[in-house]
Order: structure tokens, then C-alpha cells, then sequence
């Protein structure tokens, strides 16, 4: 498993906030998901998103 020895503070930094941006982006497309699954039909691309949402 990768460390993060040798990294510099701002490159840890740096990384930190692109995930925490990843994590937040995620968070609200769960939401949309769980928001949405009662309007969705049961179609083929229904089940597909609400098959995604329940994986999340």
C-alpha cells in the first residue's frame, strides 16, 4: 500500500482537498439517485440507475 512518506504538505494538501471534492460530488449524486427512485420507471434504464443507486 502506498504511503505518503516523502509527499510535501502542500501535495498532501493538495490531495486531501481533491478527494474531500470526489467525496462531496459522490454524496450529492447518491442523493439525486435515492431522490429520484420513486419517479423512475421500470424500464430497462430505470432498474439500471436504481441498481446503481442501491450499489452506492
Amino acid at each position: 500500500m502506498p504511503t505518503i512518506q516523502g509527499m510535501s504538505e502542500q501535495d498532501k494538501l493538495s490531495d486531501i482537498e481533491i478527494l474531500n471534492r470526489a467525496l462531496f460530488f459522490e454524496n450529492r449524486g447518491v442523493w439525486a439517485y435515492r431522490f429520484a427512485a420513486d419517479k423512475l420507471s421500470a424500464s430497462e434504464v430505470g432498474r439500471a440507475v436504481l441498481a446503481l443507486a442501491a450499489q452506492n
